[in-house]
């Protein structure tokens, strides 16, 4: 596959990997890898080989692309929410 080609799918992967991180239930946590990996298989997504994802794959991906891991997606694009601020802990007196 073109780099380009490449860049562009890793981009979406990305894309719906945050999607996926923001929607869960408990803010505070991120989903497994084997999770994340289950759901991009059931909706068709593939590597730039064409090959179905793996939780190596998926992790190496976004090392690749400067993320350090699922953490790394949660931090960087604002899907953090500190579980101490939803418990209040850090309210002012």
């Amino acid at each position: 596959m073109k780099h380009r080609k490449s860049r562009a799918l890793n981009h979406s992967i990305v894309q719906r990997v945050t999607a996926l991180i923001e929607s869960t239930p408990r803010p505070w946590q991120i989903p497994s890898y084997k999770a994340v990996v289950g759901v991009l298989n059931a909706e068709g997504y593939a590597t730039s080989r064409g090959s179905p994802w793996t939780p190596h794959r998926l992790y190496r991906m976004l090392q690749r692309n400067g993320y350090s891991g699922l953490y790394g997606i949660k931090n960087r694009c604002g899907a953090a929410h500190s579980l101490k601020a939803e418990k209040g802990h850090f309210e002012s007196p």
